[in-house]
Protein backbone atom coordinates (compact mmCIF):
# COMPACT_ATOMS: atom_id res chain seq x y z
CA UNK A 1 0.00 0.00 0.00
CA UNK A 2 1.63 3.37 -0.91
CA UNK A 3 1.09 6.57 0.12
CA UNK A 4 -0.50 8.62 -2.97
CA UNK A 5 -2.09 5.67 -4.78
CA UNK A 6 -5.76 5.27 -5.84
CA UNK A 7 -7.65 2.35 -4.29
CA UNK A 8 -11.72 1.08 -4.57
CA UNK A 9 -13.26 0.01 -1.46
CA UNK A 10 -14.24 -3.27 -1.67
CA UNK A 11 -16.18 -3.92 1.43
CA UNK A 12 -19.78 -2.97 2.66
CA UNK A 13 -20.53 -1.56 5.70
CA UNK A 14 -17.33 -0.33 6.94
CA UNK A 15 -18.47 3.50 7.26
CA UNK A 16 -22.22 4.68 7.77
CA UNK A 17 -22.81 6.23 4.80
CA UNK A 18 -21.52 3.13 2.90
CA UNK A 19 -18.10 3.63 0.92
CA UNK A 20 -18.57 0.65 -0.84
CA UNK A 21 -17.19 0.95 -4.22
CA UNK A 22 -15.86 4.59 -3.54
CA UNK A 23 -12.52 5.67 -4.54
CA UNK A 24 -10.06 7.06 -1.91
CA UNK A 25 -6.02 8.18 -2.74
CA UNK A 26 -4.20 7.08 0.47
CA UNK A 27 -2.33 9.94 1.92
CA UNK A 28 -1.26 8.37 5.42
CA UNK A 29 -0.49 5.96 7.62
CA UNK A 30 -2.40 5.64 11.26
CA UNK A 31 -0.09 5.65 14.18
CA UNK A 32 1.56 2.25 15.13
CA UNK A 33 -1.14 -0.10 13.48
CA UNK A 34 1.32 -2.41 12.03
CA UNK A 35 1.64 -6.49 11.78
CA UNK A 36 4.40 -8.61 12.70
CA UNK A 37 6.06 -8.26 9.04
CA UNK A 38 5.96 -4.20 9.44
CA UNK A 39 3.22 -3.84 7.31
CA UNK A 40 0.50 -1.08 8.08
CA UNK A 41 -3.15 -2.23 9.21
CA UNK A 42 -4.58 1.01 8.76
CA UNK A 43 -4.29 4.11 6.48
CA UNK A 44 -5.41 7.40 6.23
CA UNK A 45 -7.51 8.14 3.05
CA UNK A 46 -9.30 10.97 1.19
CA UNK A 47 -12.37 9.52 -0.28
CA UNK A 48 -12.35 11.00 -3.32
CA UNK A 49 -16.52 10.89 -3.86
CA UNK A 50 -17.13 12.47 -0.08
CA UNK A 51 -13.49 14.53 -0.39
CA UNK A 52 -14.11 13.19 3.70
CA UNK A 53 -10.56 11.81 5.40
CA UNK A 54 -11.12 8.57 6.78
CA UNK A 55 -9.45 5.70 8.41
CA UNK A 56 -9.35 2.10 6.44
CA UNK A 57 -8.15 -0.86 7.33
CA UNK A 58 -6.08 -2.31 4.37
CA UNK A 59 -8.24 -5.58 3.96
CA UNK A 60 -11.18 -2.64 3.01
CA UNK A 61 -9.46 -1.81 -0.08
CA UNK A 62 -8.15 -3.00 -3.40
CA UNK A 63 -5.70 -1.26 -6.12
CA UNK A 64 -6.44 -0.55 -9.46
Amino acid sequence: MQIGNIYRVCKKGTHKPCHFNNLVIVTGRAGQNSDAQGKYKVVVATNLKTGEVHHYFVEELEAL
